[in-house]
């Protein structure tokens, strides 16, 4: 096993034009170091399936050129930064199966070019954010297994390309908003196991209607 420390050097001092980092599927461990900042250039990172642990790094806000970041399937705990409100190419956000506590940061709305967002299998609480609308590419958006509380915001009905939402074992209450109704794209939806209430339990069928 190698830790990701043992190649930096290799990465800040002979890579400064990097744009493609993917070392998935190893068996690195430790921490994600702070340099990785340095990779300015980086369009592409997936460090996922290995055995890293402690938080995100600040420093992940200084990756302004990235399209996709990969950090799922480890054992990463504290909360999701919210410098990650400055990768303002992002469009694959996949921070999936670890230990990632706290909101999610409001921070997050400011990136516009987002497709996918998979924060499931987490410790993340508190609320979904209310102007989650503003994400207007995003296609995915899984959430499922958390520990999220309150209501599904109306804002929702504002993301007209989605596809896919998974809210799934979560603590969400209130009642199914009749704006998801008119998310035309919309082919998968599963709210299963919160607690929400039946009013508008008919807006899950007009979703597959009018998808038609």
């Amino acid at each position: 096993m190698a830790t990701f420390a043992a190649i930096r050097e290799l990465t800040s001092t002979y890579f400064p034009n990097l744009i493609w980092l993917q070392l998935r599927n190893n068996s690195l461990y430790g921490s994600i170091p702070s340099h990785i900042g340095n990779l300015s250039n980086l369009n592409f990172l997936d460090l996922s399936y290995n055995n890293f642990s402690g938080n995100i790094p600040l420093e992940i806000g200084l990756l302004k050129s990235l399209s996709l970041i990969s950090l799922g399937e480890k054992s990463l705990s504290g909360s999701i930064p919210r410098e990650i409100g400055r990768l303002s190419t992002i469009s694959y956000i996949y921070f999936m199966r670890n230990n990632l506590t706290g909101p999610i940061p409001i921070e997050i709305l400011n990136l516009t070019k987002l497709h996918d967002l998979d924060l499931s299998q987490n410790n993340i609480s508190g609320s979904i954010p209310s102007g989650i609308g503003r994400l207007s590419s995003l296609s995915v958006l899984f959430l499922y297994q958390n520990h999220l509380t309150g209501t599904i915001p109306i804002s929702i009905g504002d993301l007209q390309n989605l596809s896919q939402i998974i809210l799934v074992d979560n603590r969400l209450n209130g009642s199914i908003p009749k704006e998801i109704g008119m998310i035309r794209t919309l082919w998968v939806l599963d709210l299963s196991n919160n607690y929400l209430t039946d009013r508008n339990a008919q807006i899950a069928f007009r979703v597959s209607v009018g998808g038609q």
